[in-house]
Parts: C-alpha cells; sequence; structure tokens
C-alpha cells in the first residue's frame, strides 16, 4: 500500500519536473555576456587599460614610484568607466530580452466559491476520528525507524 503511494509520488513528482524544465527552456534566453559587453568603445577603453599598465610597470621598473601610483589611479578610473559602459550593456540586453518573454496573466480567473458542506452524522464523524487515530499511530510507528 505505501509502496504503490510512494511510486504514485515519484511519479508525479518527475512529470512535474519535466514540465518545469519545459517551462525553463521556452523561457530562458541566454544572454551571451561576452558578445553584449564586447563593443568598440569598451574595447578601446581595455587597450587603454593595458597600455597604462605597461605604462605602470616601465615606471617600477625606472623607480618612479609617485609616477606609478598616478598610473594606477588612471587605470582604475578606467576600470571603473569600462564596468559602467558594460553594466549598462547588460542591464540593456536584459531588458530587451526580457520584454520578448509572454507576460503572464495579469487577472486571473476567479475561482468558483465553494458551498459549506454540512458536518457528517456522528457515526460517520466517530469513523473518521477512528481512522485518522490508526493514521496517526502508524505514522508514529514508521517514525520511530
Amino acid at each position: 500500500m505505501i509502496e504503490r503511494l510512494i511510486v504514485e509520488c515519484e511519479r508525479k513528482i518527475q512529470r512535474a519536473l519535466k514540465r518545469l524544465e519545459e517551462e525553463d527552456a521556452k523561457a530562458a534566453i541566454a544572454i551571451s555576456v561576452s558578445n553584449v559587453t564586447q563593443t568598440p568603445e569598451v574595447m578601446e577603453l581595455s587597450r587603454h587599460i593595458k597600455e597604462k599598465l605597461k605604462e605602470a610597470d616601465a615606471f617600477d621598473f625606472e623607480g618612479k614610484a609617485d609616477s606609478k601610483i598616478r598610473v594606477l589611479e588612471v587605470v582604475e578610473e578606467l576600470k571603473a568607466q569600462r564596468a559602467d559602459k558594460q553594466a549598462i550593456l547588460l542591464l540593456d540586453a536584459f531588458n530587451k530580452d526580457r520584454a520578448s518573454l509572454p507576460q503572464p496573466n495579469q487577472n486571473p480567473p476567479q475561482l468558483a466559491t465553494l458551498s459549506v458542506l454540512n458536518p457528517p452524522d456522528p457515526r460517520t464523524q466517530e469513523m473518521i476520528n477512528e481512522k485518522l487515530k490508526k493514521a496517526e499511530d502508524l505514522g508514529k510507528s514508521l517514525f520511530s525507524y
């Protein structure tokens, strides 16, 4: 009896997981970060950063620490500019992809109101309580293993 319930639950879980995978596959639009963020402007900033780092290495080799520090500060500013531009590009790409997804229904259908059921007669209620008690006892005994 319990094994049959377990098998049925496993089957339902597998079916739900498959349905979720299908929905995710439809909804997922991959954004290639490198394709989105490699614009000519960003590539130019990267080139400037490399040049400045080479310049800083040259100053370090020559023992000009002050010049090296100034160049490294410029490098940090360039990196911040590049990061800002890449963030804007990614956000724009994300918003475009998100806009292309199907929108969920804004007004879900109203659920039908359920009429209140009359309570069962005392004999039926007693049988229900007995079965619940047996199920609870069985659950406790299974839990102890």
